[in-house]
């Protein structure tokens, strides 16, 4: 929806001075696009235009000569509705951010507000104030809903102070085990949230995604786990399989890989229609997390077992609706 023409001087100055480096950039610019771009009416984009061939910055001679000034192609302008710079002055000043720029900027950074225990908490407010305040229009209102989990407070303060977690840990539906874990980083794929840390039960590093996680608790540091970066194991990924992790092969549309990249499948035949991979995973059950993610574009060939968890997973789900 375009806005309104009833802009005041200041936002006409903010406005002009974002469209000169863009007319610049692209022109000759139709003013329906100009108009478009800046959110504006078309007569008020015109009017603008008209007012850049009005404005300069004065030479040494402190007055207004022809290389002072900008200049349009009148005939442009006139009769094919389009606006062009044909002589620009030099302007160190940067480009002012429009309205939607300036929303989009908001709603990136009340997402960052959103996490529990971020240390610039009070410096994203102050930023937040100084752009709503250079916008052209007040921008649009964005609700961004909190991601994070509430215990990721507590695993942040374990990883500061030291200490170990203890919590029980859903594999799947029908298995939970215990796991002490000394935490050494959390980690996140767009809203889902990772713990990487040493495992006492697995003696190694494993990686634990927190909303499987329940019943955390805060204890003192595990003595035998690894303490620095030189002699802990370093995982190269997100994703690190465990030594006694199961291979499996899936079929996945050429469209639809990208959407289990995360797994790092490794491609071991490619077609026009097809691509096949193999995945490391830590149990056959976890195949049917591969399939999720592909939106159910993906075909377990093998093994048995992680054809057989896949099938039951979607038994599981089919049985929730009516036949």
């Amino acid at each position: 929806m375009a806005r309104r023409d009833g802009l005041h001087t200041p936002e006409k100055l903010t406005l002009l001075r974002s469209m000169v480096p863009y007319i610049r950039a692209n022109g000759p610019v139709p003013i329906i696009e100009l108009a478009s771009h800046f959110e504006i009416t078309p007569e008020l984009a015109r009017a603008l235009v008209r007012l850049i061939a009005l404005s300069g910055v004065p030479g040494d001679t402190k007055t207004y000569l022809p290389n002072d000034m900008f200049d349009i192609d009148w005939d442009a302008l006139e009769q094919d509705d389009e606006a062009l710079i044909i002589n620009s002055i030099v302007s160190d000043d940067a480009p002012a951010l429009s309205g939607r720029e300036i929303a989009a900027i908001l709603a990136g950074l009340q997402y960052l507000k959103a996490v529990p225990g971020l240390a610039l908490s009070e410096e994203i407010d102050l930023l937040i104030q100084k752009l709503a305040g250079t916008a052209i229009v007040n921008p649009p209102l964005i609700e961004v809903r909190a991601v994070a989990p509430a215990s990721l407070q507590m695993i942040r303060d374990a990883i500061s102070t030291g200490h170990s977690l203890r919590f029980e840990h859903r594999k799947s539906p029908a298995e939970i085990t215990n796991r002490h874990v000394q935490p050494y980083s959390l980690e996140s794929v767009d809203e889902v949230w990772y713990l990487l840390g040493w495992c006492a039960d697995r003696r190694e590093e494993r990686l634990f995604r927190i909303s499987r996680m329940s019943n955390i608790e805060a204890h003192p540091p595990i003595q035998a786990a690894p303490t620095s970066d030189q002699n802990r194991p370093s995982s190269t990924s997100l994703y690190a399989p465990a030594a006694d992790a199961i291979t499996a092969r899936v079929r996945v549309g050429e469209q639809w890989l990208s959407r289990i990249r995360s797994f790092e499948p490794t491609i071991i035949r490619s077609s026009n229609s097809s691509t096949d991979v193999e995945i490391e995973l830590a149990v056959p059950a976890r195949a049917s997390w591969v399939v999720a993610a592909s939106a159910g574009n993906a075909e377990v060939l093998e093994p048995h077992s992680a054809r057989t968890a896949v099938a039951a997973w979607a038994a599981r789900a089919l049985s929730q609706y009516d036949q």
